[in-house]
């Protein structure tokens, strides 16, 4: 098992990460031994069966992603070591396992900029005699005090 531990290390992973991987795949080992299941013949029906395990543990689709993505790298392992000729579980994916992205969150001075620069047109604008103007006007001006709300709470 060092030596999957080495791989994960090649591939940039972290301690903690490697640490983490390892005692996965030692508990996907350990339930194989279970079903009296070699790691060598296993296939996608057992990965899966695992992973309806872990579901009935209370696992999250999150974490049975995780799990499933060491699993891939385990068996990607076992490929470069000649260890077996196909990786069984190269076309799962769970469901539903999507993160939230986080978009970057602005700092106090870039949202008094984005305020200060949000302009309201004034009466004598060279639009104001338009028919659309008094409107525009009015939904700039609320625009602008929506703005100055979200800011400076």
């Amino acid at each position: 098992m060092s030596s999957f531990k080495t791989y994960l290390q090649s591939q940039g992973k972290s301690q903690s990460t490697v640490k983490h991987y390892n005692s996965y795949i030692l508990d996907f080992l350990s339930w194989l031994d279970q079903d009296n299941v070699e790691i060598e013949n296993t296939t996608a029906k057992e990965v899966l069966s695992y992973l309806n395990a872990l579901q009935k543990r209370g696992q999250e689709n999150q974490t049975r992603s995780i799990r499933l993505n060491v699993i891939k790298q385990f068996f990607s392992w076992q490929i470069e070591q000649n260890q077996r000729a196909d990786n069984p579980v190269q076309h799962l994916k769970i469901r539903g396992s999507k993160t939230k992205k986080l978009y970057p969150i602005l700092d106090k001075q870039q949202l008094e900029s984005l305020y200060n620069k949000y302009e309201v047109p004034a009466e004598d604008d060279e639009r104001a005699n338009r028919n659309w103007f008094k409107t525009y006007q009015l939904s700039k001006t609320r625009n602008k005090a929506i703005l100055s709300l979200l800011i400076h709470q």
